[in-house]
């Protein structure tokens, strides 16, 4: 077994966590990260209370409850897998027409959560809807934050789990005001179109290669002036022999 050691002066880039976290200072990431954790919230504001709001608004029987939330999870793993399809091609089309869609679609159940009939169409297709917007979200973030590999996922994650903790705590808040077990699905439409503002000129949800920096202009000038100075370290380490071939700085 041997470690090779790499073409000699060739330039690696050192990980930076420090670099990496100012991406976040970004407009074009923040105007992906809002929307994501907006959009979680919607999902998780009405999914937390979707029981009640089943058993006591719609009239369904306890019985029938389970199933009704498999068609939730059955929507939202088609969702995902559309976010997957079409996420790196058409990412305007899905965060704006199914994000519409979504919004309209909260409304609509909040109007007839009493129908039986209507909900158990809406539950599936708000789960569809949730979960591509989301997910192609998640997609857009890693394309917005492309020179912070490391951290870019994390970046999505925190935000999705801000928007799922808040989302239930609103709903909450709005069925202890009196407001009714309906209230939180009324809140999800909000966060929705709330989620749809355009921001930074919607720069961060357009596909662009994963290569390109996405950040501000002085952004790139110091990330390029920092690997700069790694390779000139780099270039004055000690070269130590190894009994593998190649060579490990060290």
């Amino acid at each position: 077994m041997s470690v090779p050691g790499g073409r000699p002066g060739a330039a690696t880039a050192v990980p930076s966590a420090h670099r990496e976290l100012r991406v976040l200072r970004r407009p074009g990431v923040l105007a992906v990260l809002l929307p994501g954790a907006l959009v979680n919230a919607a999902t998780f504001c009405s999914f937390t209370f979707l029981t009640p709001v089943l058993i006591d608004i719609t009239g369904i029987d306890t019985g029938w409850i389970p199933a009704v939330l498999v068609l939730f999870g059955g929507g939202s793993f088609l969702g995902v897998r559309l976010g997957a399809r079409w996420s790196d091609t058409r990412p305007g089309p899905v965060i704006a027409f199914g994000g519409t869609l979504l919004g309209a679609g909260w409304v609509a159940f909040a109007l007839s959560a009493g129908t039986a009939i209507a909900t158990m169409v809406l539950v599936p297709l708000l789960g569809t809807l949730s979960f591509a917007v989301g997910s192609t979200l998640i997609a857009r973030t890693l394309y917005a934050a492309a020179d912070a590999p490391n951290l870019a996922g994390s970046f999505a994650t925190a935000s999705f789990n801000i928007g799922a903790a808040i989302g239930p705590w609103l709903g909450g808040l709005t069925i202890a005001a009196g407001l009714g077990l309906s209230s939180p699905l009324w809140v999800s439409a909000g966060l929705v179109a709330a989620a749809l503002v355009p921001r930074d000129g919607g720069r961060g949800l357009r596909g662009r290669p994963a290569s390109l920096p996405v950040g501000e202009p002085g952004d790139e000038r110091q990330d390029c002036d920092e690997q700069q100075d790694g390779r000139e370290e780099d270039r004055h380490r000690p070269v130590v022999q190894h009994p593998f071939p190649g060579r490990i700085h060290v």
